[in-house]
């Protein structure tokens, strides 16, 4: 296990990087449908029906998505005016 700052970063980087993230497998998916050839109408309408619920799963990830940033935005909001609080707090017990 990495002991340093610049160890601790190189590891999360390659952590990270190593994990394909959901919207490069729905890319992928959607270029292995596009790709397809299909020989009969049935087939045809299931690679549209696909392509459909495709399009709505990268609805659903991008709300997720932006639901998360807005609890990482609201955290950080809160870790900050806790700060402030406690600092304004420390002052005051100074005085």
């Amino acid at each position: 296990m990495p002991s340093n700052l610049l160890d601790n970063i190189s590891w999360n980087f390659i952590k990270e990087s190593a994990q394909p993230s959901v919207r490069s497998y729905i890319l992928s998916i959607e270029e292995k449908l596009k790709s397809l050839k299909p020989s009969t109408t049935s087939d045809s309408d299931r690679v549209a029906t696909a392509l459909r619920d495709l399009k709505e799963v990268k609805k659903h990830v991008n709300r997720l998505e932006e639901e998360l940033e807005q609890q990482k935005n609201d955290h950080k909001d809160l870790k900050f005016r806790y700060e402030k609080l406690k600092s304004k707090a420390k002052a005051s017990k100074e005085e």
